[in-house]
């Protein structure tokens, strides 16, 4: 993987994800995904629709019931502990839903960001800190938060995510349903985090999303393959139980085993059938 300058090459990862699985009933969605997020990193999941990106996401928050597999959050081992235990350790999610609490003020959500945390004391001083990084939600803390725009709520729940000052935080499709000059006031505002230390793990539904700023780098994970220098390679990760076929540029026609890598712009070196 091609990790950002921000961090040192050298750096140990902060969250280390080895052979991950997720089963819904009896459906395997995830299968034997592996990767690894250096400190200060912006990384981003992609893959087609169903390929498993935001059941990668909610296993390692401890979401799915049924999951096998290493993760390692900041030198912990948590797989297996409770999803809120992953919120004392610095681990931060924030639901493509967004989870706003209706009938609450912009504020009143932003205090729910603190209410299991040991720092409850200077709710104010973080709701300024929050309110200086998020200037859109600024001018309407004491605003109905479901009255604002799908853009402004999404901004709310990253906001609320970072109350707690986590040093890291999972994003699940945050430019869904929003109007594009909003998608690029949110990358604008991942520098800023990245700036200040926080890393993120991301996906979105294409490729183009997360690079809409030239002064955000990012890295890539393609559920089905991953980006590194030099052809993709395709992770065990799959659901199809069919093979899959791809015609290349040339008009040639390749077939791959189990294969869900879509990446037009890289050749898979999964064996040809």
């Amino acid at each position: 993987m091609d990790h950002s300058a921000a961090a040192a090459p050298s750096a140990a990862p902060i969250l280390q994800v080895s052979g991950l699985n997720a089963w819904y009933d009896r459906s395997h969605v995830v299968q034997h995904i592996s990767f690894d997020v250096l400190p200060g990193e912006i990384v981003t999941l992609m893959g087609r629709n169903g390929a498993g990106k935001t059941t990668t996401l909610r296993a390692m928050m401890g979401l799915v019931g049924r999951r096998t597999g290493t993760v390692v959050f900041d030198g912990t081992a948590c797989l297996g502990a409770p999803a809120h235990q992953r919120y004392h350790l610095g681990l931060a999610y924030v639901p493509e839903d967004r989870r706003i609490v209706p009938g609450l003020t912009v504020r009143e959500n932003l205090q729910l960001g603190l209410i299991a945390g040991a720092a409850r004391s200077s709710t104010a001083q973080m709701i300024e800190e929050i309110a200086a990084t998020f200037p859109r939600l600024k001018e309407r803390l004491d605003q109905e938060a479901t009255s604002m725009s799908g853009g402004e709520q999404q901004m709310l729940a990253i906001a609320r995510a970072m109350m707690a000052r986590p040093k890291m935080i999972l994003l699940d499709e945050p430019s869904e349903g929003i109007m594009p000059i909003l998608v690029d006031e949110m990358f604008e505002l991942f520098a800023r985090m990245k700036q200040t230390g926080t890393t993120i793990l991301l996906w979105n539904r294409t490729s183009s999303a997360p690079c809409r700023s030239p002064t955000v780098p990012t890295s890539s994970i393609r559920v089905g393959s991953s980006t590194q220098a030099g052809p993709t390679r395709c992770w065990p990760m799959r659901r199809s139980r069919k093979n899959t076929v791809r015609y290349e540029p040339d008009g040639t026609l390749h077939k791959y085993a189990k294969c869900a890598c879509f990446n037009p712009n890289s050749r898979c070196t999964m064996p040809k059938l």
